[in-house]
């Protein structure tokens, strides 16, 4: 007996002896779990007083969450600062938020939380966000408290015996070992754990307001031009008179930003009437915090007056005190049991087991105890966003490449329309967003709204590598693109460049992120709740959304409901029908997109006729003035030579100033078109797209309203960027262009001044003319901006074509003046007088080249003109703009051509610029043609026949097969053009029972002679003297005996031509002899007829008859007699 007595003493005593330190077991699961509580559940903190073991950890914990919740505006005083300073740390998921961030600590973990949301979120506008309570957070804090109270009373049962022993006092007093001290750390304990609860919870949803107070007033202090940083420290500096640090500043606290703000507010209305004060900053920044003030804190102080924060921290200092109070009782109770009592070792064993019970409920962690946490209302915008892309999908597959926007800029304007989407968000892999239309062109009714494609761009940051990937509907999978990323040079833009058709589609296991199942799954689901929110929002008439958060910031655990939920949505795009995402907003910016590709193609157009034409135009002179001048031994290059091979090259410089004058013209004409019609898009999008937010009644609320104003002024900002990078770049890359086409051709020509073989300082000069011509087209000024330049070039006066051309025959005779002065420098008169003949042929030719140029250019004026008009961009389709397309260019081309003058239409041709009508215009814009073949076309009439006869002048042989009654017409008007030839004495041929053939020549034309007796060329022409003349045919006698018959005057000539071999096996040039005996006078027409003779079993081909006929200068040639 006395031996048991003795072991039950002695662990008695041993207990009694440790007591003091078993409690500090569980210390910081006790701490960390208070701190936890309204995350992890209230079970968490409601069990932590079931025992004494880790009491300490609730009075720490609570400690901590009171210094935190301390803020004393007057002093500036925040109490996490202090308890940073002090080395404690709140512990814990939830209480650390009200603590200061170790990464910022300048500010609270929940403002960096809440940043860090935003950002994820994709929420720009912080003007429509507001933070609240949960959903049922009343119930869960009465829970709270039921509970703990409940479960705090189990801590009294292991002082039950101790107390019933006790030998000092009866059951009915409470102290000193009564039931006093649990009691007091039981009700303290659930004091401290309750009202820290409730303090968290109202101080982080402060900060959380604050912080959106903070952002709203700084964003939209920016965007009015006010630098509140500056505001505020500028005058806290001249208030203190020395530096201080910053008072407003986003790594600051948000509650010390808003003192000081208030400060200054209050401090600039006494100071209103300072003269030399602006006061309309503090007027507006007032006005700002009033409302914001209003929209995210009055609300709360509504519902939780400011009295009740005081009162809390009271009511946890005092279970701070209750709890360490019964604590050290409880020591006391123990130490002073009776030795011989088993009371502390049945403590020991009750503690341990309710500590055990406490932590069997925190591993459980039952979900119904969860805090449903806090819920952010977003104030959703009142229309969907603008597509990111003004290209149709066919336009995107034609040019095969389109502009991205990155995932931050497009989700935020989606966010702003459907609320928050799932996170996304992969290591190292970025993604970019093409919102665009499908379809080919815009649709001709405006009931009729184009449906939406949405494109996503993976792109690898290690592998640098890319992949476009889109579905057709809910069902299908994606279809995998291969893909580049480009940036634009001198933005920030980026474009994809990738094909969409059968031949850029890949296999996902061609790239590893697409081959990934899951990655590709994340990937889904987030396209899919795009279209999905995009389509729902549709029908959505209340425009709000609601998404919870933990209250540590972190996204809930989605519930069972909410899957299927996302599962209805996103099946509710399937159909086409259905997907119609896009709106009338979406159309007028679709439709100034085709306007915008309209004027690109167009320029390009323009660009390539200019070089079409200046090459078919150099390749002219250069086969009429060769510049591969061949000299025999002793020979040098003549003063004739020289300066008819410079006068080529001044022509061409004339003609290249002139036509890249013309386009830089009509170019700044369709840059004015495309700015206004540009504005009007945008005065479109934005009425249409806003128009719905103003009737609105609760954008009443100034605060709603400034987020639209903000999202108008974004939209206004990208609609203006894009106009205005869409001018530069044109702008920029027409000034290209032309400088690559001048520097083009002064290398070329350079090449062929530098071969000729023969030394010529004007040579220098021409090079230089053409290296400084870029500045003569910009009228001479590098620093005169395009609209200033075009403005000159309209006007009337300086630039019609006499002007020109009479500028250029001054600068021509002054340059003959030169050579003049040379032949003069003759010493033989013989040769100086036969140099002067030549050198007035010359000049002849010349001035001849230069009418002929600027009749052209008459011409190329009026081509241009027709394309001042805004219809060209605008019209779903015009005449003009096929005009201009590149195959029509190739056959204009072609009709420029002086072989072609004996034409031949067919329907290909005629379709290949347009039409009838387009084809009418060519002709009567090209040469001079002597004779057009409509055999073998059935699009032209008579009267489109006839009309091009009276247009095209030089016409004065037509064949056709439009009928006898039609051919006599049309024979009419040919005859007219012959009758006006011949009243202005001009030479000229008309033919008659010919067609235009090139098979044996193709694309060198001819007329072929093949009705005996009847095909025709009659040869109209005048001399100047009377002697032997000849005339020069380019003909070609077939070897099957072809013969022609040809009469001067009604005289038989002599058989002399089709002899040679050369004329019998292919086209030459062969001189017809026309003796002087047959001429008529001076002054009197001359008739040559060449006709097909009846005796001919072949055919005849002429290619050209060479007018002027030229007079033989020797005169050793016999006449033969009639």
């Amino acid at each position: 007996m006395d031996s048991s007595s003795s072991f039950s003493g002695t662990i008695t005593g041993g207990i009694q002896d440790i007591s003091a330190l078993l409690p500090l077991l569980g210390t910081e699961q006790c701490e960390r779990h208070v701190g936890s509580a309204l995350d992890r559940g209230f079970l968490y903190s409601s069990v932590t007083p079931i025992s004494i073991f880790g009491s300490l950890g609730i009075v720490r914990a609570a400690f901590n969450i009171l210094i935190a919740s301390l803020n004393i505006q007057q002093y500036r005083f925040l109490g996490a600062k202090k308890l940073n300073d002090g080395g404690f740390n709140a512990s814990g998921v939830v209480a650390p938020m009200i603590a200061l961030d170790p990464h910022h600590p300048k500010r609270f973990l929940a403002e960096s939380r809440l940043e860090t949301m935003l950002t994820d979120e994709h929420i720009e506008n912080v003007e429509d966000l507001t933070v609240s309570w949960g959903k049922g957070i009343a119930w869960w804090n009465f829970l709270l408290v039921v509970f703990t109270l409940v479960i705090a009373t189990a801590g009294l049962l292991p002082y039950i015996l101790i107390i019933h022993d006790s030998q000092h006092t009866t059951i009915r007093l409470l102290f000193p070992i009564g039931f006093g001290f649990p009691i007091l750390r039981v009700v303290g304990s659930a004091l401290c754990v309750n009202v820290a609860q409730f303090l968290i919870q109202i101080r982080i949803l402060v900060l959380l307001k604050t912080r959106l107070l903070f952002i709203t007033i700084n964003r939209v202090a920016k965007e009015a031009g006010i630098d509140l940083e500056f505001e505020i420290n500028s005058k806290v500096q001249r208030k203190k008179g020395k530096e201080r640090r910053s008072m407003w500043n986003s790594e600051l606290a948000s509650e010390k930003c808003i003192w000081a703000l208030e400060k200054w507010l209050a401090a600039e209305s006494q100071s209103i009437a300072d003269p030399e004060k602006d006061i309309n900053i503090p007027a507006a920044i007032y006005e700002i915090y009033k409302s914001q003030y209003k929209r995210q804190l009055e609300s709360l102080h509504k519902t939780i007056p400011l009295w009740i924060n005081p009162v809390l921290c009271v009511g946890l200092v005092a279970g701070i005190l209750l709890t360490v109070a019964g604590y050290v009782g409880c020591f006391y109770l123990i130490q002073h049991s009776s030795n011989n009592s088993i009371g502390p070792l049945l403590w020991l064993i009750l503690e341990a087991l309710l500590s055990i019970i406490r932590i069997l409920v925190w591993a459980i962690n039952p979900s119904w105890d969860d805090s449903r946490g806090i819920v952010f209302e977003l104030q959703l915008a009142s229309h969907a966003p603008l597509i990111t892309c003004n290209k149709f999908e066919s336009d995107i597959t034609d040019d095969g490449v389109a502009p991205v926007t990155r995932a931050n800029s497009f989700l935020e304007e989606v966010v702003a329309y459907t609320g928050p989407l799932p996170l996304f968000n992969v290591n190292n892999v970025a993604l970019y967003y093409i919102l665009t239309a499908k379809g080919k062109s815009p649709p001709q009714s405006a009931n009729t709204l184009p449906h939406g494609k949405l494109y996503v761009v993976i792109f690898d940051h290690k592998e640098q590598t890319s992949r476009v990937l889109c579905k057709q509907d809910d069902q299908s999978t994606f279809s995998i693109y291969i893909s580049a990323l480009e940036p634009v040079l001198g933005s920030t833009a980026i474009n994809v460049r990738v094909k969409l058709s059968e031949e850029g589609i890949t296999a996902p296991k061609t790239h590893f992120l697409t081959a990934d199942a899951g990655f590709m799954d994340e990937l889904t689901a987030h396209y899919d709740e795009i279209i999905s929110q995009l389509q729902k929002q549709k029908s959505n008439l209340e425009r709000k959304a609601f998404f919870g958060k933990t209250w540590a910031m972190q996204r809930p655990v989605e519930e069972e409901g909410d899957s299927e939920d996302d599962v209805t949505q996103s099946s509710a795009y399937g159909s086409e029908e259905n997907w119609d995402l896009l709106t009338n907003e979406d159309a007028a910016y679709l439709r100034q997109g085709q306007v915008e590709r309209r004027w690109r193609e167009m320029h390009s157009h323009l660009e390539e006729w200019i070089e079409l034409y200046i090459t078919l135009y150099t390749k002219e002179l250069l086969q009429d003035v060769p510049v591969d001048l061949v000299f025999k031994k002793n020979e040098s290059v003549s003063i004739v030579q020289k300066h008819e091979a410079n006068e080529v090259e001044y022509l061409l410089i004339e003609c290249r100033t002139c036509l890249e004058q013309l386009l830089l013209s009509t170019v700044g004409k369709w840059n004015e078109f495309v700015e206004m019609d540009h504005n009007d898009m945008v005065d479109t999008v934005i009425q249409g797209t806003f128009s719905d937010a103003a009737s609105l009644q609760e954008l009443s609320e100034s605060g709603k309203q400034h987020g639209e104003e903000i999202r108008k002024s974004k939209l206004e900002s990208r609609l203006a960027d894009e106009r205005d990078d869409l001018l530069e770049k044109q702008i920029r890359s027409h000034r290209e262009n032309m400088h690559s086409r001048l520097v083009a051709q002064a290398e070329s020509t350079e090449q062929r001044i530098l071969g000729r073989r023969y030394n010529d300082p004007t040579g220098e000069t021409i090079v230089q003319t053409w290296r400084s011509l870029e500045d003569k087209i910009y009228l001479g000024s590098s620093s005169q901006d395009d609209e200033t330049a075009i403005d000159e070039l309209n006007r009337t006066e300086e630039n019609t074509i006499v002007t020109r051309r009479n500028a250029f025959r001054a600068d021509m005779q002054t340059r003959f003046s030169e050579g003049n002065e040379d032949i003069r420098n003759f010493t033989d008169e013989i040769d100086r007088k036969n140099e002067y003949d030549k050198f007035e042929l010359m000049k002849a030719r010349c001035f001849q080249r230069i009418d002929q140029l600027f009749s052209r250019m008459q011409d190329q004026m009026a081509e241009f003109e027709e394309l001042h008009t805004n219809d060209i961009l605008t019209a779903d389709s015009h005449e003009l703009v096929e005009y201009w397309r590149t195959g029509s260019l190739q056959e204009r081309r072609r009709l420029l051509d002086r072989t072609q003058k004996y034409l031949e239409l067919s329907d290909a041709s005629i379709q290949a610029v347009g039409g009838r009508q387009n084809m009418a215009r060519a002709l009567m814009r090209s040469q001079d043609f002597a004779f057009i073949d409509v055999s073998q076309t059935t699009l032209f009439t008579a009267e489109e026949v006839m009309s091009i006869v009276k247009g095209v002048k030089s016409v004065t042989g037509v064949a056709s097969c439009l009928g006898d009654e039609a051919d006599k017409e049309i024979f009419k008007a040919v005859r007219t053009n012959i009758n006006s030839a011949v009243a202005a004495k001009q030479d000229i041929c008309f033919y008659g029972n010919a067609v235009v053939a090139d098979y044996y020549r193709k694309g060198y034309p001819y007329l072929l002679f093949r009705d005996n007796g009847a095909s025709t060329c009659i040869v109209l022409f005048y001399i100047r003297e009377k002697r032997d003349h000849i005339l020069t045919l380019r003909h070609c006698v077939t070897t099957s005996n072809g013969n022609v018959d040809i009469t001067l005057n009604k005289h038989p000539l002599e058989s002399t031509w089709g002899q040679s071999q050369a004329v019998k096996l292919n086209f030459a040039n062969e001189d017809i002899h026309l003796p002087e005996a047959y001429l008529m006078d001076v002054g009197q027409s001359n008739v040559l007829t060449i006709v097909l003779a009846d005796d001919s079993e072949g055919v005849y081909w002429l290619s050209d008859v060479f007018l002027p006929v030229q007079p033989v200068l020797s005169r050793s040639i016999v006449v033969p007699t009639s």
